[in-house]
């Protein structure tokens, strides 16, 4: 799904990805984007779908393991063994 986010972004250098851009790109695959399923199937992307590109993307960010992710008052959090960053 990293390919659909290059796409959506216009292939950008990972040093220009804002957090306006991660925004857009969550409304578009929860609201726009059409699933390529073997089966057919072009139901919206489920929760721990949308959760797991997240941690994908994280990663990329900031090259830290992903342990547990936390939603807190509209902010994310990346928690891995020994730190929490507020993202």
């Amino acid at each position: 799904m990293l390919n659909i986010l290059k796409d959506f972004l216009s292939n950008p250098d990972v040093s220009e990805i804002t957090s306006k851009d991660l925004i857009g790109y969550f409304a578009y695959l929860r609201l726009d984007y059409k699933p390529q399923r073997m089966n057919g199937s072009q139901k919206p992307l489920s929760g721990s779908t949308l959760q797991n590109q997240w941690k994908a993307i994280v990663v990329l960010l900031t090259g830290l393991p992903v342990h547990t992710l936390t939603f807190d008052n509209g902010k994310y959090f990346l928690l891995d063994m020994k730190t929490s960053l507020k993202l």
